[in-house]
């Protein structure tokens, strides 16, 4: 019998053969090392003449807004760019194929966390095993507070009954501290109002202190870890016990409504006040308590001017010299927030120097520095000096930006990158 070739045997049924589009071909990409934001070229062939559905390139096991963002896209050459927090192995992927385009090694100055699902930082420090903990508002997506430890593996924690799920934007008092274990502990004021130690020894732990009142700032000194809590009686300072908390000092009497506080180095209680005036009007002014005093001083303005309304929000950094501070508040203006900083030095209080661009304040070990985000030109820089913009130098994250910034024991800042809400810490060069 004779064997007919497939293909006469095709032909004769008045089928034609079909050729299959040739996958795509790498030939060079470059640069092979940078840091994220760096423009990559990609040339071959196949690629196809414009992206379309099935048309990528994988990098780092991501497409898209997470790997490699591209520019354009032609038959024989792609361009893009390395987001952060990508590094790792880039493919070319089409409908007829795909081809390794080889490895991008991302030249990390400044070394991310894992993601953890947290925004809305309310309060932040850097424990002295290095890692950055931080108090947030919000946890993926959800109505309720967290606790945030961004280390070599990450953590988060719930913290349930912080924050008001009819309100969860609304203000919240606590402030993350470093248990004598050395791991994040939140002491927090919950919705009912009572004060609640938040513990991750073993898993997160609630401890309830028998006290109400909002917590306005949390030390360590000789006896241990203590808290100062606005009460209903007044202010005083809280101490852990057993079975309830104890208070060794106070109450004494607030001049105006406290809305955040700071202990300082050498044990000095500084709080930020919303001063009533005239009408609705407000000021952001300040009281402080020495270690050995009984009562706090006088009420001492940090802003002149007025704001319509109360000032609603505030957050207060004291330098390691602890005489030097800034705040940074938010006052609702007819209905309108306006974000203010101010700053104090040698007693003297005045505005923060300006800066172009969104920015946070940190003391830098003695200088009082900034990260700055510049939305125009893309870029996070670190302001190691606040007053001289010239000593601004990025820090390579794009697309993302600063959210926040911790300042850890020898003065170097942790910026904290949110995209949504997702957050990683960064660990500055060693």
């Amino acid at each position: 019998m004779r064997t007919i070739p497939l293909w006469l045997a095709l032909v004769a049924c008045g089928e034609t053969p079909t050729t299959k589009a040739p996958g795509p071909l790498v030939t060079n990409f470059a640069p092979a090392m940078g840091a994220w934001g760096t423009e990559v070229t990609i040339d071959g062939a196949n690629f196809g003449a414009v992206a379309t559905t099935g048309y990528q390139v994988v990098f780092d096991g991501t497409v898209g807004a997470n790997g490699f963002v591209i520019e354009t896209w032609h038959d024989t050459q792609i361009k893009g760019r390395i987001a952060f927090p990508g590094t790792g192995s880039m493919v070319v992927r089409t409908p007829a194929g795909e081809a390794d385009a080889g490895d991008f090694t991302t030249t990390m100055t400044y070394v991310p966390s894992p993601a953890i699902d947290v925004s809305a930082m309310v309060d932040g420090i850097v424990l002295s095993t290095g890692e950055v903990a931080g108090f947030y508002h919000e946890y993926e997506l959800t109505n309720q507070a967290a606790l945030a430890v961004f280390g070599a593996n990450g953590s988060s924690y719930l913290l349930n009954g912080v924050v008001d799920p009819n309100d969860k934007y609304g203000l919240v008092f606590g402030k993350v501290v470093e248990a004598d274990d050395h791991t994040a502990m939140v002491i927090a004021t919950r919705q009912d109002h009572m004060v609640t130690a938040f513990t991750t020894t073993g898993g997160i732990q609630s401890t309830a202190t028998g006290i109400n009142g909002n917590v306005l700032a949390a030390g360590r000194d000789a006896t241990g870890l203590y808290a100062w809590v606005d009460t209903d009686s007044g202010l005083v300072r809280a101490r852990p016990g057993t079975p309830a908390w104890t208070t060794d000092a106070g109450p004494m009497q607030i001049a105006a409504k406290a809305i955040d506080g700071a202990v300082a180095a050498d044990g000095t209680l500084w709080l930020v006040e919303s001063e009533p005036s005239s009408g609705q009007t407000a000021y952001l002014s300040l009281q402080t308590l020495a270690p050995a005093a009984s009562q706090l001083g006088a009420l001492a303005r940090a802003d002149t001017m007025a704001y319509a309304n109360e000032i609603s929000r505030a957050h207060l950094t004291i330098a390691p010299d602890g005489a030097h501070a800034v705040i940074t508040a938010t006052a609702d203006a007819q209905g309108t927030p306006v974000d203010l900083a101010r700053a104090l030095a040698g007693g003297s209080w005045s505005a923060a120097p300006a800066l172009t661009g969104l920015v946070q304040y940190a003391y830098m070990g003695g200088t009082l520095g900034a990260i700055v985000n510049d939305p125009q030109a893309k870029t996070t820089s670190i302001v190691a000096d606040a007053t001289n913009a010239a000593s601004a130098q990025v820090v390579p994250v794009w697309p993302m930006q600063s959210a926040n910034v911790v300042v850890d024991a020898a003065g170097k800042a942790h910026p904290l990158l949110t995209n949504g809400n997702v957050t990683y810490a960064l660990a500055p060069p060693q």
